[in-house]
C-alpha cells in the first residue's frame, strides 16, 4: 500500500518512470473496459486513448477517502469512455465519427497541425473530391454528404429511406473507396501518419511531464539527434511507453 502511494505521488509530480509503471499496471483494465463499447464507424484506439485519459485523471485526483485506487481507476476510466461515446454519438460531433478521411482533410482543425500537415491534407482532399465525384454510387454519395453535414444515422435513414444497417454499410464502402486507386495514397498517408504520431507524442509529453509544446518538440528533436534516428521513431517509442 505504501509503495502504491509513493508511486502515485511521484507520478503526480511528473516522474516519467513512475507514470510508466502506473500505465503498465492498468493497461489490461483499460482494454477490458474499452472492449465493452463500440463507436459506429470509429476506431477502438480512440476508446483506449480515452481510457488513458481516465487513468491520468485518476492519478491526479485520487486520495485515500475514495476507496481503493484500482476501483477508483476503473470508475474514472469507465466514466471517461462513456462520456466519449456519448459525445461521439451526439448530433454536434456525429460528422466526426469515422469521417476522418473526409472532414479532417478538408478543414484545418485546431491544435498542433503545422503548415506541412495542412498542405498535405489539402492535397489529399482534392484527390478525395475526385473519388467522391467519380467513383461513389448515388446512395454512397448521398449518405456520405449527409453524414459530413452532421446528420445522425436516424436522420439519414429517414431522409434516404434506407435501413440503419444499409446506411452504415454505404458509409463504410464510401470510406473504403476514398482510399482506393490513389497512386500517391501510401506516400501521403505515411507523411500524415508520421506527423500525427509526432503530434500525439508531443501531447503525451505535455500531459504527463507538464511541459509546453515547444519543450516537448525540442525533447523529441534532441532524442532523435542523439540517437541518430528519425523523429517518428522517437515518437513511437514515447507512445509505446505511455499509451496502450
Amino acid at each position: 500500500m505504501k509503495q502504491q502511494e509513493n508511486l502515485l505521488t511521484l507520478a503526480r509530480q511528473g516522474d516519467s518512470e513512475a507514470m510508466s509503471a502506473v500505465v503498465a499496471q492498468y493497461k489490461g483494465l483499460i482494454r477490458s473496459v474499452a472492449n465493452n463499447f463500440y463507436l459506429v464507424g470509429g476506431d477502438k484506439d480512440d476508446l483506449l486513448q480515452e481510457g488513458m485519459l481516465g487513468l491520468f485523471n485518476a492519478v491526479n485526483n485520487y486520495d485515500g477517502n475514495k476507496g481503493s485506487f484500482p476501483s477508483f481507476v476503473k470508475l474514472c476510466v469507465y466514466r471517461q469512455i462513456v462520456n466519449a461515446v456519448r459525445s461521439n454519438n451526439s448530433e454536434k460531433n456525429k460528422a466526426l465519427a469515422g469521417s476522418v478521411q473526409l472532414s479532417s482533410l478538408t478543414e484545418v482543425p485546431d491544435g498542433l497541425d503545422n503548415p506541412l500537415e495542412v498542405l498535405l491534407k489539402k492535397e489529399y482532399a482534392q484527390k478525395i473530391r475526385r473519388v467522391i465525384d467519380g467513383q461513389l454510387t448515388n446512395t454512397e454519395r448521398q449518405v456520405l454528404n449527409l453524414f459530413a453535414e452532421g446528420y445522425t444515422y436516424e436522420d439519414i435513414t429517414a431522409a434516404t429511406g434506407k435501413s440503419y444497417k444499409a446506411v452504415d454499410g454505404a458509409l463504410q464502402r464510401a470510406r473504403k473507396k476514398l482510399l482506393e486507386n490513389e497512386e500517391e495514397r501510401k506516400k501521403l498517408e505515411t507523411k500524415l501518419y508520421n506527423i500525427k504520431q509526432i503530434n500525439r507524442a508531443k501531447c503525451v509529453l505535455m500531459q504527463y511531464l507538464r511541459i509546453t509544446e515547444s519543450d516537448a518538440h525540442r525533447q523529441i528533436q534532441k532524442r532523435a539527434m542523439d540517437q541518430r534516428v528519425p523523429e517518428i521513431q522517437i515518437a513511437l517509442d514515447i507512445l509505446k511507453t505511455y499509451e496502450i
